[in-house]
């Protein structure tokens, strides 16, 4: 049997007698702090494992560390107490799961792991960093200010029903006041701040919004019901903005950060202290960020789509706004990678109202095989840029196929389904950002194929891209 070391309010006069080691390390142990107990560790502290054993802690009590904190799996950290992380240089937290984080290092600490914290975090000197691609995900409320702050990824979900006046989503940024009491169901938002968290157009990279943005995907889509969108920044994050007029200008993007559509014209400013917001109106979910009226972002794709019929392929677009645009191109390609120019249509030139174009090409698909089409809008200057890329398939064999993609959400594993077996699939996870995370190429002898090896993903939403039998379909998966 292990044994149980107990920490009791006893502990105390450990650091003021200076007994305190440079570091703990805990290979089997149970450690226990009980409430109103305070465990000073003047170094840092290390749980591993050793050979089966499952170390534990349990803090109901503080836990304060000056150097780096290791909490390795399957180790485990249970209690409602705090972890301080309160060194004077540069600390890091490995693991898995926290109650209370409290970080008080002028230094600052690198979070190394996708991590959860149950309570609250709290950040009273310097900043919080996730290393790349590392996520934290919020069950209580964050407190912070601009010198003092989360950089990363801030994951927080909150169940709006019918009955849910509002929510401000642990204070990151972000409210939702759902006035016409829609049922959006468990609503996970992603808050990206830190260095690199503005969007930039991607033709004038100089031209950015705010050093900050959110993603908002929820579990339901209640049909004619909004919301009162509230979105919140530091000044020290207006990333050079001025703001004319006090105004802002919300910006959303449907395909994961590609181009992105104007919310509802400028919007007045509310300034409270240092932190600005503005509030809109919307039924919608996906990507947000904020800008100003003379930086705005790419030209706003509301839609590109197309379909078969008898005449040919017939094709539409819209768009919101448009700014010293000269002409549309239409360009198509037979393998998804070699397009060339098929027709031109005149642009709007200036316009901030949503306008419909539409163009049939005579060229149609075989049954069987697929054509790829996409729009180069050019400006007035010359400069251009393109729309995503539509694959349009003849009504046949492949509208035959049919694809399913459970569960969702998903936790460590994806597993897709198909009406009849066949041969290699070709499977691809992005991020809202379109990285490639995750390629398998895989045999459809069976109608049903798992996608393992997920679990270390970080929370949020991503895209599955499945192609099989000469088309592609895409899927919207959330990991929780």
């Amino acid at each position: 049997m292990k044994a149980a070391v107990l920490f009791s309010v006893c502990l105390g006069w450990l650091d003021s007698e200076g007994q305190a080691q440079d570091i703990i390390s805990n290979s089997g142990a149970s450690i226990s702090v009980s409430d109103g107990a305070v465990l000073t560790v003047r170094g840092g502290f290390v749980s591993s494992v050793s050979g089966a054993a499952a170390p534990s802690v349990e803090n109901n009590g503080t836990i304060q560390v000056s150097e780096n904190w290791q909490l390795g799996s399957p180790a485990l950290h249970t209690g409602t107490g705090t972890l301080e992380l309160n060194g004077t240089r540069a600390q890091q937290i490995s693991g898995t799961m926290v109650h209370n984080l409290t970080v008080n290092n002028p230094a600052g600490v690198t979070q190394l792991d996708n991590l959860t914290v149950t309570g609250n975090l709290t950040i009273t000197d310097g900043n919080l960093t996730a290393a790349a691609g590392k996520t934290l995900n919020l069950e209580g409320a964050i407190s912070e200010t601009p010198d003092h702050m989360y950089e990363g990824a801030l994951a927080k979900t909150v169940q709006v029903t019918a009955v849910t006046a509002s929510s401000s989503f642990g204070n990151i940024g972000i409210s939702f006041d759902n006035t016409d009491g829609g049922n959006w169901g468990n609503v996970t938002v992603i808050r990206h701040t830190g260095p690199g968290s503005y969007i930039s157009n991607p033709n004038s990279p100089s031209i950015q919004g705010i050093n900050r943005n959110w993603s908002i995907a929820p579990e339901l889509r209640p049909d004619r019901k909004t919301i009162s969108l509230t979105l919140s920044w530091f000044t020290e994050e207006d990333n050079g903005l001025t703001f004319p007029g006090n105004q802002a200008q919300v910006w959303r993007s449907e395909d994961d950060g590609s181009t992105w559509i104007r919310v509802e014209g400028l919007k007045p400013i509310t300034t409270n202290g240092n932190v600005r917001s503005v509030t809109v109106q919307t039924n919608s979910a996906f990507l947000w960020t904020v800008a100003d009226e003379i930086t705005p972002l790419p030209v706003t794709w509301l839609h590109f789509s197309g379909k078969a019929t008898d005449k040919g392929t017939e094709l539409s677009w819209a768009t919101a706004s448009e700014r010293d645009t000269e002409s549309f191109f239409v360009e198509r390609a037979v393998n998804g990678r070699d397009f060339h120019s098929v027709a031109e249509l005149a642009a709007a030139g200036n316009s901030t109202i949503k306008l419909q174009y539409r163009y049939t090409d005579s060229a149609l698909p075989v049954q069987g095989h697929t054509l790829y089409y996409r729009l180069r809008q050019v400006d007035l200057d010359g400069k251009f840029e393109y729309s995503k890329v539509i694959a349009v398939s003849r009504k046949g064999e492949i509208d035959g196929l049919k694809i399913a993609v459970f569960p969702n959400p998903f936790s460590r594993e994806l597993t897709v389904s198909v009406n009849k077996p066949m041969g290699k699939a070709q499977f691809r996870l992005y991020d809202i950002q379109g990285k490639n995370l995750y390629h398998r190429q895989l045999e459809m002898r069976d109608v049903c194929v798992v996608l393992d090896g997920l679990s270390d993903l970080a929370v949020g939403l991503y895209l599955l891209e499945i192609t099989a039998e000469g088309t592609t379909k895409v899927f919207k998966v959330l990991k929780e």
